[in-house]
C-alpha cells in the first residue's frame, strides 16, 4: 500500500508534534502489521481505527490520533484541514477540530472507515 519513502514521510508528519513521555516510552513505531489483540481497550480502539482508515497504525492512542489527523490533512483527498484532536478514554469521545467546527465520535463501538470519512464530508 505504501512505499518506504511514503511511510517515512507519514511518520515525520506524525512526529512533528511533541508527545508526552509516557506515549514516547510506550510507542513502538509505525507499522502495517495486522493488529495484535489483548492490549488496553482505549489503545485497541484508536489502533483499530487508524488501521482501518490509514492502513497503518502505531501502538499508543496519541500517535494514532495524530496519524488520523495527518492522513486526513495530507492523504485523504477530502480537501479539509484538521487543526487538532482530543481523545477522552473516560468519556469514550474522540474529537477532531476543523475550520468548520468539531467532528466527534463515540468510541463505545467500532468506527468504520466509511463512517469516519463521511463525518468530515457532510
Amino acid at each position: 500500500m505504501y512505499t518506504l519513502n511514503e511511510l517515512i514521510e507519514i511518520d515525520s508528519w506524525v512526529r512533528e508534534v511533541e508527545f508526552g513521555p509516557r506515549a514516547q516510552q510506550e510507542e513502538t513505531g509505525l507499522t502495517l502489521k495486522e493488529l495484535a489483540q489483548g492490549g488496553s481497550h482505549s489503545y485497541d480502539l484508536l489502533r483499530g481505527l487508524a488501521h482501518r482508515v490509514c492502513g497503518a497504525h502505531y501502538e499508543t492512542p496519541q500517535y494514532n490520533q495524530r496519524l488520523l489527523i495527518c492522513w486526513l490533512n495530507h492523504l485523504s483527498g477530502l480537501g479539509i484541514t484538521v487543526e487538532s484532536g482530543t481523545y477522552s478514554a473516560p468519556h469514550h469521545q474522540l474529537n477532531f477540530q476543523t475550520a468548520d467546527g468539531t467532528v466527534s465520535f463515540s468510541t463505545d463501538g467500532t468506527i468504520e472507515k466509511d463512517e469516519f470519512l463521511a463525518a468530515f464530508t457532510t
